[in-house]
């Protein structure tokens, strides 16, 4: 609710919420390049712990208006790049997010379709949720490089543990798998890809070693 999580029904919250980091980084000093933008369906459908199907009838996504959240976010977003300090970077969900169905029926808001030099559109291409009748390859190329995206891979966690969520995973991207996703990946993207890790300096030696293997 708070904007942290952002869907389509709280693209305001989650101005306000940036708005107030933007100005206290400056006020610290703190230097960064780019604002992320995580474009979600509504957190509590995964996250509640609730049951699923009340919960959605709680939240009822489908209620949120798609072309209202898509012109604010995109204003927003243009409002970030015309200020100057920051680039943009929008995560996307691949397929749930690609589709006007899936969207409005999730929560999910259309990314902003804007040419500038410091906005980047990322697909999450986590091979660990795709489609099952999709093969690695053609997932992480048709919805990352395919939709002018950078690809994005999903490794979770150097270890089975999700800090912050008390969330375990039963499975984690071997060795072998990473290799074949970064491979994938820099096929498509061959001078940028992005890494989405939640712990540990173990990941990048991971990541690292990977790239090394394929190149």
């Amino acid at each position: 609710e708070d904007g942290y999580w952002i869907h389509a029904g709280n693209i305001g919250q989650a101005r306000r919420q940036i708005g107030e980091m933007m100005n206290r980084l400056e006020q610290q000093h703190v230097q960064i390049s780019n604002i992320g933008l995580d474009l979600e369906l509504p957190g509590s459908l995964v996250f509640s712990g609730r049951n699923p199907v009340m919960e959605y009838l709680r939240v009822r996504p489908f209620r949120f208006s798609q072309d209202d959240a898509h012109d604010q976010l995109s204003r927003f977003v243009e409002d970030i790049l015309n200020d100057g300090r920051f680039g943009v970077q929008t995560y996307e969900i691949p397929m749930l997010g690609d589709w006007r169905l899936t969207r409005q029926l999730l929560g999910i808001p259309k990314a902003p379709e804007i040419e500038h030099p410091q906005y980047e559109r990322v697909g999450m291409v986590y091979t660990s949720v795709k489609p099952p009748l999709i093969s690695p390859r053609t997932f992480i190329q048709r919805y990352s490089a395919g939709r002018k995206r950078t690809p994005a891979l999903g490794i979770v966690s150097a270890s089975n543990e999700n800090p912050g969520r008390d969330i375990h995973y039963s499975r984690l991207l071997i060795d072998t798998e990473l290799q074949r996703d970064v491979k994938a990946a820099l096929e498509g993207s061959p001078t940028k890809l992005f890494v989405f890790a939640l712990n540990g300096p173990q990941v990048i030696e991971r990541v690292r070693k990977a790239v090394q293997a394929v190149l």
